[in-house]
């Protein structure tokens, strides 16, 4: 590994700041007055005339292609080339949104064609289930090494190539250059737009240069490789009109560029430096005003660390530099998510550590040792199990393999077993109610039993809505980068690409573990209470039975590092993703189980009556893959002991584990903690960690003075933010969180 400078360049500070007054100003004023892209009104307009003269839906996305490129505004920015603003998308939008889903809102009404959509209706409006979306149109991925290695003008050749006398072929084909026409040409209008420019500076007449040959053929230097993966990412997600939420795996895609630009002369270390800040600092200041907005999600992230197709680790200077320059520019986005393992460089070990110990919460960790078994344990090739990268907050996807339909799915556990205990607000549910006679074995059997059922029925749903998905918004442009789909002659939608799962996140894990735990200890090993008076109690809310609520509590609790609680835990996660298997999606894909919440925690701990693990109605319930709240670790060692008892290649969409740790002024220290953490984590097989390093003090003081406090940064869920700008209720939310010492 070429070694790492300690020091940034004196120019990046300058830089970001011009990069972020420029593109701030911009954005301030960019959307049109109804809050979408200036664009929209004679996009939109001109689709709508010609809503009927495409003979498939195929060919109607590929003309909305058409229409976009011609109707787009590109702006050549001054100080950064990299946001390929177009005027067709509101500022918030990565991709969902914006003038592309037109498409999709035309043909929105297809996806209830079975009466899917409507049957659907009983279990979310119970709070059982949340759908984002009737399919997934956000945290997609593209093939970049496709994209890199062939340019626009080898995938049109690799269309062409793949042509048969199939009339389906022959349909998505079609659709696929001419998407990729038009993708080119908005990239030249953007090439034009900058040689016109290019007089003005010689960064500019550099990016002019670069954008001759760029994204048209393969890039061949570091400059043409950075504009490569941005206009792709930008461009596809503005004619595709569905979120690409990760912008890559930066230093394992853009390290051989830098390495040969450097051995050739062509760049430097300080120039490869500016033009990465240039590159970063447009996403933190694009989607949206982040001192402002209370939910400032930005749905953008990278990947770093890793290994590569061979299993070769990751681990060179553009690891390091790209870390320090967020760090150093106090960015929030793209979220940085470092892939880390056995394997990994201690210095890249410690380097994670600083960036958590330093209080910058915006970091996130990943464990391949985990992570690429659980992914193979699908039937996905080893190789390709190696190039995951994760969506727009955590969930895995196989880059260029598959759309892996994340986060859109989100299943109560806690309201699931209130309905089993207390029966169902509407006959359409497939639950069963617990027997009041029932011994424990046959109160676990209800509830995973409801569980199973629940999937099931929804399984089929989510099918019969996805079929669909081809006639409603095809992928035609995301398609031509991905595996397989061009030999198959298939969109991703039609199940065109190499592999296609869903993913069910499952919410609030530990309140079901620990609350059916309450019930086997409380009621059947301890007789504190019979069934009946605990189900009494609980639909009371607990009121007047405070004593068995304070006995309740009392009992073990997962991550408390109780052996019978971790183990009948574990028991528990085996069961949750058991009922997954089997399943098929619209893409011949099966469903993939995460312990995942986003911040369904808080939305869906609203709807959730008392549970028997001792929480009170309406509050939040268990993060992710994580202990309770009401069951604070002692320390590090006990809550990763209770981590330890769960196999998590049980859940390839992912476990998460929320963990925030007391902020220390003596950061040397808490980094020394910190690195010997996460080689604690990646040891007993923890999958992914959300790790923060707050001060309590600190953020009540932010809550009283907010001006003192501007750039104060925690961890929210699946993003980061400034404290200042969150609602008062997600603040004390945060505050109130466990701190666990280390």
């Amino acid at each position: 590994m070429r070694p790492m400078p300690t020091t940034l360049p004196e120019t990046i500070p300058d830089i970001a700041a011009q990069v972020r007054a420029e593109l701030t100003a911009y954005y301030a004023t960019a959307d049109a007055p109804d809050g979408r892209g200036r664009c929209e009104a004679a996009i939109r307009a001109r689709m709508e005339a010609e809503a009927g003269s495409a003979p498939s839906a195929r060919a109607l996305k590929a003309r909305q292609s058409e229409v976009i490129a011609a109707l787009a505004d590109p702006v050549c920015f001054a100080t950064t080339p990299f946001p390929f603003e177009c005027g067709v998308r509101p500022r918030w939008s990565w991709g969902v949104g914006g003038a592309a889903t037109w498409i999709t809102e035309h043909h929105a009404h297809l996806f209830d064609r079975t009466g899917a959509d409507t049957r659907a209706v009983p279990f979310n409006d119970s709070g059982l289930t949340w759908w984002y979306n009737a399919v997934d149109l956000d945290h997609f991925n593209l093939g970049y090494d496709a994209v890199l290695a062939h340019g626009v003008t080898g995938l049109l050749a690799a269309a062409r190539a793949a042509r048969t006398d199939d009339p389906v072929t022959t349909d998505f084909l079609d659709a696929v250059e001419c998407s990729l026409r038009a993708f080119q040409a908005l990239a030249d209008r953007f090439a034009a737009g900058y040689a016109a420019r290019a007089g003005e500076s010689p960064f500019l007449a550099g990016c002019a240069a670069a954008l001759r040959r760029v994204p048209a053929e393969p890039p061949r230097t570091f400059l043409e490789a950075l504009l490569t993966l941005s206009a792709w990412r930008e461009l596809g997600a503005t004619l595709e009109g569905v979120g690409i939420s990760t912008v890559g795996h930066l230093d394992r895609l853009l390290y051989p560029y830098y390495a040969a630009d450097l051995a050739a002369g062509r760049l430097t270390e300080d120039a490869a430096a500016e033009l990465l800040a240039r590159y970063l600092v447009y996403t933190d200041c694009r989607y949206v005003d982040l001192r402002a907005e209370s939910w400032a999600e930005s749905s953008t992230c990278m990947n770093l660390g890793g290994c590569d197709a061979d299993g070769t680790p990751v681990c060179n200077a553009l690891t390091f530099l790209i870390l320090r320059l967020h760090r150093a520019l106090r960015l929030i986005n793209p979220k940085p998510h470092v892939r880390l393992s056995a394997a990994t460089d201690p210095a890249l070990l410690r380097e994670v550590a600083a960036h958590i110990a330093g209080g910058y919460n915006t970091v996130d960790v990943f464990n391949d040792d985990v992570i690429i078994p659980a992914q193979q344990r699908m039937g996905k090739r080893l190789e390709d199990c190696r190039l995951y990268v994760n969506g727009g907050c955590q969930e895995p996807m196989l880059t260029g393999f598959e759309h892996s339909a994340g986060a859109h799915w989100y299943v109560s556990l806690p309201r699931l077993l209130e309905f089993s205990l207390h029966g169902t607000p509407d006959p359409a549910l497939p639950i069963a109610p617990v027997a009041a006679e029932a011994d424990f074995d046959a109160v676990y059997a209800t509830v995973l039993g409801n569980l199973h059922a629940v999937i099931a029925a929804e399984a089929t749903l989510e099918r019969e809505r996805g079929l669909n998905w081809p006639d409603v918004i095809p992928l035609p442009l995301v398609s031509a980068t991905l595996a397989d789909c061009l030999p198959n002659g298939r969109d991703l939608t039609q199940g065109g690409a190499r592999y296609g799962p869903t993913g069910v996140c499952f919410v609030g894990f530990a309140t079901l573990a620990d609350s059916l735990f309450a019930i086997k200890e409380a009621v059947f090993t301890r007789g504190l209470c019979t069934l009946s008076a605990l189900r009494t109690a609980l639909a009371a809310d607990f009121q007047g039975y405070e004593t068995l609520l304070a006995a309740l509590r009392r009992l073990p609790h997962f991550g408390q590092d109780d052996p019978a609680a971790d183990a009948f835990a574990a028991r528990v996660a085996r069961d949750i993703a058991a009922s997954c298997r089997g399943h098929v999606n619209e893409r011949g894909g099966p469903l993939q189980p995460a312990l995942f919440s986003y911040y369904q925690f808080h939305h869906m701990g609203i709807m959730v009556g008392a549970t028997p693990d001792g929480r009170r109605a309406g509050e939040n319930v268990s993060h992710s893959a994580g202990p309770s709240q009401l069951a604070a670790p002692p320390s590090v060692a006990h809550y990763f002991a209770g981590i330890g008892s769960i196999d998590f290649s049980d859940f390839p969409a992912i476990g998460v584990l929320d963990l925030q740790l007391p902020l220390m002024s003596d950061t040397a220290v808490l980094t020394d903690a910190c690195t010997a953490l996460l080689r604690t984590f990646l040891a007993v097989g923890g999958p992914m960690l959300q790790p923060s390093a707050v001060d309590p003090a600190l953020l009540r003081a932010a809550q009283a003075d907010p001006a003192a406090h501007r750039d104060l940064v925690v961890r929210v869920s699946g993003y980061s933010a400034y404290f200042i700008a969150l609602e008062r209720h997600v603040q004390d939310e945060i505050i109130a969180r466990t701190l666990v010492g280390v």
